[in-house]
């Protein structure tokens, strides 16, 4: 008896170990038998109407005792007297989707079919909009994946900019009659055409006037777009291409130069220096001009920010990003994931920062929006786009702390930005720039 009791011990416990073998947990149950997410067609909307184009939520009378096929059969027959093609059963406890013959008027349509003695009601398939408020009142706002999504909206409660603070976009021009850029211009300079006048040459050349807006148009006016710094901080507008687009070392050099109130042989000394130049432009390999030049803006106390390029290149970062005293800026999209086309040096001069620039051609939220010329708005991917964030979130940060230098900005830069532990220090540098850690804000952004 005392061996038959291990024995039976045992079988108690081989059987208590085995049990899920005898007894397989059912498979987790999933919302769609499909192992594929559904293939939902996208909706084109180019009217920007409130509920989906060409569809209607039908729901029919129901009679008491009707049997399911008694039912179907007269949605059936309500589909065939108005030509509606089933998109979505209903299912008896709910309205079919369906879409409407083309060129209907959906909410004419949607009358008629309520009026019918054989429908409960029919109405459009409306939009419905998550109910978070925005943080500004720009009818784009909600749009701008750039913002939203790298803790402006955080940042803003502490400080949208200061008029004591000035951001020189050295680029293609500006469009300086822009209603969203209204009231922030100051008097800029044409180095490329030795003029006065720093607006493109025509109104197809948006580069400029794009990476303006993302620095510092304005915000919360119910127009557009929201810049970073979208209140007060002023632009100064330096153009350096040609009226044949030509881009040359030499103008950019005394660009850049002149942006920091720093004199240039032929030019008047600007009277309004730049404490934050933005170079959204460049060219492959190293230029000790450039370099020069952004050595004596740093020592005249300006920020350089320009882009790293938009080649791809895993072994070199263009000037002037690469310059000794550049603070070199690459870009991501909205997973936070370096851009595909964002430049960066596995053992040489890399990027110093990372912000958002999109991943390519398209709407959001693969690329940014921004103002173009002709008071339009248009969107733009790359480490041009990238830059001027940078350059907007110091200027909130030196219009919150105007004590600082501009060695101190920089290391609240660097030393707020985020990192990840699927980062590489050679692809993003100290990180990405998150406005709100940047600005003291409790972080949501790279969380």
């Amino acid at each position: 008896m005392s061996r038959l009791i291990p024995s039976l011990l045992a079988v108690a416990l081989l059987l208590l170990t085995s049990c899920n073998l005898l007894f397989p947990e059912p498979p987790p149950l999933a919302c769609f038998d499909n192992q594929r997410p559904l293939a939902l067609s996208r909706v084109e909307n180019p009217a920007g109407l409130p509920y989906v184009p060409g569809q209607l939520l039908v729901r029919y009378q129901e009679l008491s005792g009707l049997q399911p096929q008694a039912r179907l059969s007269i949605a059936a027959a309500v589909q065939a007297s108005f030509q509606l093609t089933l998109l979505q059963d209903g299912g008896g406890y709910g309205p079919d989707l369906v879409r409407v013959p083309p060129g209907q008027d959906v909410r004419a349509l949607a009358a008629l079919l309520s009026a019918d003695p054989r429908v409960l009601y029919a109405e459009p398939n409306y939009f419905l909009y998550t109910l978070a408020r925005p943080p500004t009142n720009d009818p784009y706002i909600m749009q701008q994946w750039n913002m939203l999504n790298f803790g402006l909206p955080q940042a803003w409660v502490h400080e949208t900019g200061r008029a004591s603070v000035t951001i020189a976009i050295i680029d293609t021009g500006v469009y300086t009659r822009h209603q969203d850029l209204a009231g922030r211009l100051l008097p800029g300079c044409d180095f490329g055409d030795r003029d006065n006048d720093p607006n493109p040459g025509n109104v197809t050349n948006t580069h400029g006037t794009h990476v303006a807006g993302i620095a510092a148009a304005t915000g919360d006016n119910g127009v557009g777009v929201a810049g970073v710094a979208y209140r007060g901080v002023r632009i100064l507008p330096v153009k350096v291409s040609r009226s044949d687009g030509r881009i040359e070392t030499s103008d950019v050099a005394h660009a850049i130069r002149w942006a920091a109130g720093l004199p240039v042989s032929g030019v008047n000394t600007n009277p309004h220096p730049a404490q934050i130049i933005n170079i959204s432009l460049g060219h492959s390999g190293t230029n000790p001009v450039l370099d020069s030049a952004v050595a004596d803006a740093r020592r005249a106390g300006a920020i350089v920010v320009a882009a790293a390029g938009n080649s791809s290149l895993s072994n070199a970062i263009y000037a002037p990003a690469n310059a000794p005293g550049a603070l070199a800026v690459g870009s991501v999209n909205n997973d936070r994931r370096r851009s595909s086309f964002s430049n960066y040096h596995t053992t040489g001069r890399t990027v110093d920062l990372m912000a958002p620039g999109g991943v390519g051609p398209g709407p959001l939220p693969v690329s940014v929006l921004s103002t173009i010329p002709g008071n339009q708005y248009g969107h733009m991917s790359g480490t041009s786009m990238a830059a001027p964030f940078v350059a907007g979130v110091a200027a909130l940060i030196w219009s919150r702390e105007p004590d600082l230098t501009a060695d101190q900005v920089i290391k609240r830069l660097e030393g707020t930005a985020y990192f990840g532990s699927r980062m590489n220090r050679a692809e993003y540098g100290a990180g990405i720039v998150c406005a709100d850690a940047a600005l003291g804000a409790s972080t949501t952004c790279g969380r």
